[in-house]
C-alpha cells in the first residue's frame, strides 16, 4: 500500500530541483526571451558546401532550421563540415547475411571566424540510426535510405544546439566532443 510520503517525496524532489536550477540561473535557451535571440546568432553562420548525398541532406536541413525566409544578415561565422558515413552489421547469419544494420554517420566540424578565418570551435558529433535488412533489396535500400535521414537530422540538431551554445557564450569552454 502505497503511503502519503511516498507519493509526495517525488512532487517534493522535482519543485526542489527547479528551485536550485533557477537560483543558479538556469535559463532555457529556447525559452520565451532566449529564443528570438539564439535564432539571431544562428542567422549569422553561413553554412559551407558539404560532399555526398549525406552532406547535400545535412546542409539543406541545416538552412531550414536556421534561416527563416530570404532575409538573412550578413554572416559573421561560417561553418564547414565534414562526414563520415559507417554501415554496421548485426544479426549475422549462417550464410553470412546480416538481419540488422546500424547506421552511424560522423560530423566533423569547424565554425570560423569569417573576417579572421580563425577557428573558434572545432569538434566532432556522431549520429546513429539503424534499420532491418529485408529479403527483398527494395525494401532494404529504402529503410537504409531512411535511417540516412534519421541520422542526418539528430546530428544537424546537435550541430545546431552546439553552434548556439557556444555563440549565446562564447568564453565559456567548447562543448564536449562526442
Amino acid at each position: 500500500m502505497w503511503s502519503a510520503s511516498r507519493r509526495v517525496r517525488p512532487a517534493a524532489l522535482a519543485l526542489a530541483w527547479c528551485l536550485l536550477a533557477s537560483a543558479c540561473g538556469f535559463e532555457p535557451m529556447y525559452g520565451e526571451h532566449r529564443g528570438q535571440a539564439v535564432q539571431a546568432d544562428l542567422q549569422t553562420v553561413y553554412i559551407a558546401s558539404i560532399p555526398n548525398r549525406a552532406g547535400q541532406e545535412l546542409r539543406r536541413y541545416l538552412l531550414d532550421r536556421i534561416h527563416n525566409g530570404d532575409q538573412t544578415p550578413r554572416p559573421l561565422y561560417q561553418l564547414e563540415i565534414s562526414l563520415i558515413e559507417q554501415r554496421q552489421f548485426y544479426g549475422i547469419q549462417r550464410d553470412t547475411s546480416a538481419t540488422y544494420a546500424r547506421f552511424v554517420v560522423t560530423g566533423y566540424y569547424v565554425l570560423r571566424d569569417i573576417k579572421s578565418q580563425q577557428a573558434i570551435l572545432s569538434g566532432n558529433s556522431t549520429a546513429y540510426s539503424s534499420y532491418n535488412i529485408a529479403a527483398d533489396p527494395f525494401n532494404s535500400i529504402v529503410a537504409e535510405n531512411d535511417a540516412r535521414d534519421r541520422a542526418v537530422r539528430t546530428l544537424g540538431d546537435d550541430l545546431i544546439v552546439r553552434v548556439s551554445l557556444y555563440l549565446r557564450n562564447p568564453t565559456s569552454p567548447p562543448p564536449a566532443k562526442s
